[in-house]
């Protein structure tokens, strides 16, 4: 995504790409300056059809068209793990 069509979604982004594969995980995060932005993007977005372009050799864009959903982070101390995960209190 180029950084002047990402300022639009989002000030800053950070999309998880595979480091083997070289393509996008399939999520991103997105940091907004106060969480009244971030609740309007969620409310502005969530649910919405995406395309954007993606070439391979270019990591930052990706040809998709998805719905998104968008949401805000979950705490890794509040993730889900396996059933043998043994939390450290």
């Amino acid at each position: 995504m180029r950084r002047s069509a990402a300022a639009k979604i989002a000030p800053e982004i950070n999309l998880m790409m595979d480091k083997i594969a070289n393509r996008p995980r399939g999520f991103a995060f997105l940091r907004y300056a106060t969480e009244e932005e971030s609740q309007k993007a969620i409310e502005g977005m969530h649910g919405k059809f995406l395309f954007v372009e993606y070439k391979p050799n270019q990591p930052s864009q990706f040809l998709d068209g998805r719905v998104i959903f968008v949401e805000f982070p979950t705490p890794r101390s509040e993730l889900r793990h396996g059933p043998n995960h043994n939390s450290r209190q």
